[in-house]
């Protein structure tokens, strides 16, 4: 669905391009920026709060005070099922989490840590969940060749107490099918301690 979304026309996806919520709503492209200050145009975004249709109902500030947060969700009417798609991969990561945050939160108790709940702060007491569905275009050959090792995605922390990734998809750029081309052995996510 992504793929489908992230190919439709620009004048189409500028209905759901949301500069007051800092492009953590909705549909984003080239907002973010790789080394050097170059906007990442190799890929698309599309955000929203899988668990809360409206995260800021609640708190009639919440939107002034967390416009990346709290503004509620908009969707792309020309691509069908990808709402609930969305949604429906986004509880599925929620609910992992919530029983990842268990384990952890009795691994704390069992070491004498003292802290909050994870499980109340992040699930049970917060509206704070923002899920993200990327579309990467294909690169020219030309483009793939020397390129900094975070070229696709600049080394960055993830402002999250937990963040639940799917596998990738890859996909025929020209069909929307699934490649029957053999990966990238170099292409992945990686993690780098502190």
């Amino acid at each position: 669905k992504i793929h489908t979304l992230g190919n439709l026309p620009p004048s189409s996806l500028e209905k759901y391009v949301l500069p007051e919520a800092f492009y953590n709503v909705g549909w984003s492209h080239g907002k973010e920026k790789l080394g050097g200050g170059r906007p990442d145009l190799g890929k698309g975004s599309f955000y929203a709060n899988p668990l809360f249709e409206d995260p800021g109902e609640l708190d009639p500030t919440a939107r002034e005070r967390h416009p990346a947060c709290a503004t509620p969700n908009v969707w792309p009417e020309e691509v069908s099922g990808f709402r609930e798609a969305f949604i429906d991969a986004g509880k599925l990561l929620a609910e992992v989490g919530v029983m990842l945050a268990g384990h952890m939160d009795k691994a704390c108790q069992a070491h004498g840590i003292k802290c909050c709940s994870l499980v109340e702060a992040t699930f049970k007491n917060s509206r704070l969940c923002c899920g993200r569905a990327l579309h990467y275009y294909p690169l020219k050959q030309e483009k793939t060749q020397n390129v900094p090792e975070d070229s696709w995605c600049g080394w960055h922390n993830d402002n999250s107490v937990i963040t639940g990734l799917f596998s990738p998809m890859i996909l025929d750029a020209a069909t929307g099918q699934p490649s029957t081309k053999p990966k990238d052995t170099e292409a992945g996510l990686y993690v780098q301690n502190r």
